[in-house]
């Protein structure tokens, strides 16, 4: 009468058939059919895309909030003179938003802002409100 244990089984019982090395071989030799394999390809494949979409799809989104800061930017400068440093900090302060539609907002209050102090205020208003 013969005996066949399940694979599991047979590599939890394998010290007393085979040596750790053989053990090791025999692991390593199903990986490499494995990885040859039409399933493993596909599989690795569909990661692939699957990382390349959610990169674009992030890659995206930082190019939306880049484009709403920048237009804040230039708003602002444009309209009241705005020096590099107070440009820097307010930019500073804009990297810290990550919300497309709060800084769509902020790009309306800069075209209407009566002033950069006005906006500063605004900006900061925004920005408390977002922390509660």
């Amino acid at each position: 009468m013969r005996i066949t244990l399940s694979p599991c089984l047979s590599l939890t019982l394998s010290p007393f058939v085979v040596t750790p090395e053989q053990v090791c071989r025999i692991v390593r030799w199903n990986m490499v059919v494995l990885r040859e394999s039409p399933w493993y390809r596909e599989i690795v494949q569909e990661g692939l895309q699957e990382g390349l979409q959610q990169g674009l799809q992030q890659g995206l989104q930082q190019g939306v909030l880049e484009g709403q800061r920048g237009a804040i930017l230039h708003l602002l400068r444009t309209r009241f003179d705005l020096s590099m440093t107070a440009a820097g900090e307010v930019g500073r302060q804009l990297r810290t938003i990550e919300d497309p539609t709060l800084l769509q907002t902020l790009v309306v209050e800069a075209a209407q802002a009566e002033s950069l102090k006005a906006f500063l205020a605004a900006l900061d208003g925004e920005r408390s409100d977002l922390a509660t």
